[in-house]
């Protein structure tokens, strides 16, 4: 090969490297909470995730070579398989195009979304400023807030700004910028005027119906009724101070029994109810706890609640009760479940890949009920050096056998 042809393929080489790109994209990050969606009979799990896309080239020019930055957020659905953990499929919702340049904020980088609910067969979500709905098959776009505008004209220029004034009932609901309330429902996405509903009213009779501050999150369950009696789980101090109930607050309102937190090792207690009318009302009582001899000990243990209800979750096809636990108290801890059988004794106990996380965390640990499967949502917290690395997992148990399927959401793969 002649040398000056050598030399042209090299200069053209190195053209090639000097006008090189690449692309380079930030872990997921889960957007609110997830949502378990109806489709067509079927339950899929919903995760709504935001990623930033950089890309990079390089350009050569007669004052050398110069570079140019272009940052994107995508935001994807995810849906998953519930009974197995795995995903289904997923959709980009939206892509906003962040920065052109190297220099100076990158705008939509304080962008987030959320999901909100299902409405028939849509989903409506808020990504920024701007509410949308999407078909719960496969995450189509089926609604937004140009077409919310294009039917309801009195609409223009009035829709929120603040993504925080949209919520859901029964379809999207929100605050207009005059402070009007409106939703909109069903598949033609009527309009009409919205009422938030109004507060449960509490009967106000002797001292324990005087309802007390409850506490802030999903407060430890830690006193149900099981084979007809009361059943505590609670440590020594927090079993006393149930049994301290003159008024009867203690069995009505359990949330008011002291708590001993993170660091408690609670066992199991049979309750004593007593009946007494002091006054002109009768009303029911604490007035002792006895320890279950020979009983397992939980550390920070307290029942599963059903979802949405201060009522024990029972597992499915025999009598008995299951528990969350910790595993430790270091940073090496994770979140466990135990089966109780009909004689309160382990059935199973299996430890998920999620930290325990308190109501008032990051994302605070959820659970659905299917027939068959506890679905739980929550986050693995670990630290790498100085920094504390968090990841959404999706674990999906059988209540029956403790078997577990899990995926780590950010890394789109098993745990």
């Amino acid at each position: 090969m002649p040398a000056i042809l050598r030399l042209l393929m090299l200069l053209a080489a190195l053209g090639l490297a000097a006008c090189g790109s690449g692309t380079r994209l930030e872990p997921r990050e889960v957007q609110g909470y997830a949502a378990l969606v109806d489709d067509g009979g079927q339950p899929r799990l919903w995760v709504l995730t935001r990623q930033e896309e950089t890309r990079e080239s390089r350009n050569p020019t007669r004052r050398g070579p110069s570079s140019r930055k272009l940052v994107l957020v995508h935001f994807d659905l995810h849906a998953f398989d519930p009974m197995t953990a795995r995903p289904l499929w997923t959709r980009r919702v939206h892509s906003f195009k962040a920065q052109d340049g190297l220099v100076g904020p990158v705008v939509g980088s304080t962008v987030r979304g959320r999901l909100l609910g299902q409405d028939g067969d849509r989903v409506w979500l808020v990504i920024g400023r701007d509410p949308r709905a999407v078909a719960t098959s496969d995450g189509r776009l089926l609604d937004d807030a140009e077409g919310i505008v294009k039917r309801h004209p009195q609409l223009a220029g009035m829709l929120p700004e603040d993504p925080q004034r949209y919520g859901f009932d029964a379809g999207l609901v929100f605050m207009a910028a005059d402070a009007a309330q409106y939703a909109v429902r069903g598949p033609a996405g009527a309009l009409s005027p919205y009422a938030p509903p109004p507060k449960p009213a509490v009967a106000v009779g002797h001292e324990a119906a005087k309802v007390p501050l409850r506490p802030t999150g999903d407060w430890p369950l830690r006193l149900v009724e099981f084979g007809g009696r009361w059943l505590g789980l609670f440590t020594g101090p927090e079993a006393e101070d149930a049994a301290t109930d003159p008024f009867g607050r203690h069995l009505a309102f359990p949330y008011t029994i002291i708590d001993e937190g993170a660091l408690a090792r609670r066992t199991l207690w049979w309750g004593t109810v007593e009946s007494v009318q002091p006054f002109d009302e009768r009303f029911d009582r604490l007035s002792a706890m006895t320890p279950l001899e020979g009983g397992p000990t939980f550390l920070r243990g307290r029942f599963v609640r059903q979802p949405g209800s201060e009522l024990p979750l029972a597992p499915p096809g025999a009598p008995g009760l299951l528990v969350w636990h910790n595993t430790r108290i270091d940073r090496e801890g994770r979140l466990a479940m135990t089966r109780l059988d009909g004689a309160l004794a382990r059935a199973w106990t299996r430890e998920l890949p999620l930290s325990d996380s308190p109501s008032n965390a990051h994302l605070p640990t959820r659970v659905w009920t299917l027939p068959e499967r506890l679905v739980v949502v929550g986050e693995l917290a670990t630290t790498q050096g100085e920094r504390v690395l968090r990841e959404v997992h999706l674990v999906s148990l059988d209540p029956a056998t403790g078997d577990i399927a899990a995926w780590n959401v950010q890394r789109g793969a098993p745990p």
